[in-house]
């Protein structure tokens, strides 16, 4: 009796071809041929593409959802004051921001959004709230700096990391239309040459 009947005795089938699934550890020799099917890995998501910025930029920030998002600022100067609002399906203008800069964050929705910090072109301190049409001016960051990260809301944003003129663990935190920083640990590394 071979190996394989030894497992799969008459009283199983009446021979093959076997369907259905079996895990096999060890090795099986096989006399013959032989058909794999393969396990299709599913993903949680895929990228896919959309439609483009209307301006090309660069260090530019984000808010928003999928299906209404919000980008603004960046690089060129051209394009640093530039808003665009996304609909999940086309990018349209929106409101030009009143400190045009590069290198900056982003918190919030699309018609209640946060933009703060960045480079214009030294490290700025500037915040302005956008209403999902205009821009407007609000508290200035306690640390002006480049290259940081943000969350939140436009109520309650944080700002955190970046460089100012070296590369910061500063958190700040934004509510009630004020900036108040967070912790007393300021760190500072000179920052590393950009290529």
């Amino acid at each position: 009796m071979s190996k394989f009947t030894d497992f799969y005795p008459s009283s199983a089938g009446t021979g093959f071809p076997f369907t259905g699934s079996a895990e096999v550890s060890g090795s099986v020799d096989v006399v013959g041929s032989v058909d794999f099917a393969y396990k299709q890995l599913r993903y949680r998501g895929v990228w896919s593409v959309a439609d483009p910025l209307n301006i090309s930029t660069r260090e530019l920030a984000g808010a928003g959802t999928q299906a209404a998002a919000l980008a603004f600022g960046g690089d060129p100067p051209a394009a640093a004051g530039v808003t665009e609002e996304y609909n999940g399906t086309v990018w349209s203008p929106g409101g030009t921001m009143g400190t045009p800069r590069s290198r900056l964050a982003g918190a919030g929705t699309q018609t209640a959004a946060l933009a703060f910090g960045g480079a214009t072109p030294g490290n700025s301190g500037a915040t302005e709230e956008y209403n999902g049409a205009a821009w407007s001016p609000a508290a200035t960051m306690a640390t002006p700096r480049q290259f940081l990260a943000g969350a939140g809301t436009q109520t309650a944003g944080l700002a955190f990391g970046g460089q100012s003129p070296g590369i910061t663990n500063v958190t700040e935190e934004f509510s009630s239309g004020t900036w108040e920083l967070q912790g007393s640990d300021y760190q500072e590394q000179e920052p590393k040459q950009q290529d």
